[in-house]
Formats: structure tokens, sequence, C-alpha cells
């Protein structure tokens, strides 16, 4: 069994808004103070749910899917995966209660909307080196993309690790280190594809050699 590729990430980033925002409305009965604008727990939770509120529009809007299907093993894993971490980040937010940001904090916010940026600009440009309705592309400039195959994925990893700054929580650690796993290993995948596809040959153009996969100059 097997899910049309639209409908399957549309699903799972509206569940993981939703189970967070579930979340934190429970635990806020229990007398957790996040109503300040400038408490952490306020700012990462708007950061949350504009990540993934973004994610779902860009799924309707800008990405291009072609044929793409997804295993029913490999759709239940990506929901526990998002699921399971928008709960238990929505429970470590809780617990920082209205703690105010502070410098760190600061920085945190302003790596993760620098971040977001970068990845939303870097889907636009993906989008516009494929053809509907197939999977061919062409090779990305600007950015990041000047060092890495993968710059959409390296954008998000450092939202997601200005997060981390902001929050301080080990759930957000552990969804950070997660992030960085997968999504590597989804780039490397796609390092490999464009060298093989840009090879010089035929009038095809060559890839550039220098270009690593994911982290500048490392891999």
């Amino acid at each position: 069994m097997k899910f049309p590729g639209r409908p399957h990430d549309v699903f799972s980033y509206s569940g993981a808004l939703i189970v967070f925002l579930g979340v934190t409305c429970y635990r806020s009965k229990w007398g957790v103070d996040g109503s300040h604008w400038a408490s952490i727990a306020t700012v990462a939770s708007a950061l949350w749910c504009e990540h993934f509120v973004r994610r779902v529009i860009e799924c309707l809007t800008v990405h291009r899917y072609a044929n793409r299907q997804v295993p029913l093993s490999d759709a239940l894993g990506e929901y526990l995966y998002y699921w399971g971490f928008g709960v238990w980040n929505a429970v470590a937010l809780s617990s920082r209660g209205s703690v105010r940001l502070d410098v760190i904090g600061w920085l945190g916010l302003l790596t993760f909307v620098t971040g977001e940026i970068g990845n939303a600009w870097a889907h636009w440009k993906l989008r516009a080196l494929r053809r509907p309705n197939t999977d061919d592309r062409g090779i990305p400039e600007g950015g990041l993309f000047k060092w890495v195959s993968c710059a959409n994925y390296t954008y998000e990893l450092i939202a997601w690790a200005g997060f981390c700054i902001l929050t301080r929580t080990l759930a957000s650690v552990v969804y950070l280190a997660g992030i960085a796993l997968v999504l590597g290993s989804w780039a490397w995948k796609r390092h490999k594809r464009y060298h093989a596809h840009f090879d010089g040959k035929e009038g095809r153009p060559r890839y550039p050699s220098e270009r690593r996969a994911f982290i500048p100059f490392v891999f």
C-alpha cells in the first residue's frame, strides 16, 4: 500500500501542527503561563506553528510531486516521528513557563528566522528548476547552493538549530539530531544523483566537484 506524495506530506505536517497545539492547549489548563509575547514558550510555539503552516502551504502550492508514492511503512514512520516530536516539544516548552527571552534566546530566534527564509527561498528555487510532472532537475545555484547540493535541507537545519538555541530543552536537542540524520541521509542520496546525472557527457553540464551534500566544506 502506498500514498500519493502530496496528501501524505500535508497530512504529516498538519498532524505535527495539530498535536503540538492540542498538547499546548491541554497543558495550559495546568497553570502554564506563556501569555507574555516575549516568553520562550510563546515565541517557540509561534515558530513551531509558523514552520508547519508554511510547509503545508508549500506542499499545496510550491512543490512538484510528479508520481511520488510513499510506502505505508515510511508514511507511518514519518507520522510517528513528526507527531511524536510535536507532543514532546509541546510538553517541554510548557515547562519553560513564562521564562523571558534573554540574549541567547534572541540569537536563537534570529537564527531560526534566517533558516526559515532561506528554506522557503530554496524551495522556490528548486521549483523553477523542475519541469511539471517530471523528475528532471537543473543544477541549483545561488545562496548556500554555491556550497551544498541540498541548501533547502541546510537552511532547515539552521532553522531548527535556532529553535534549539532558543528553547534549550532536551526535546529540541534530540529533534535537531534527528533532523540532521534524516536530512543528511536524503541530501547524500540527492547529491549522488546530481553527480550521476550531470556527468559532462552528451552535452550535459558537469556538476561542481567542490560542492558538498549538506554541510559546506564538510559533508
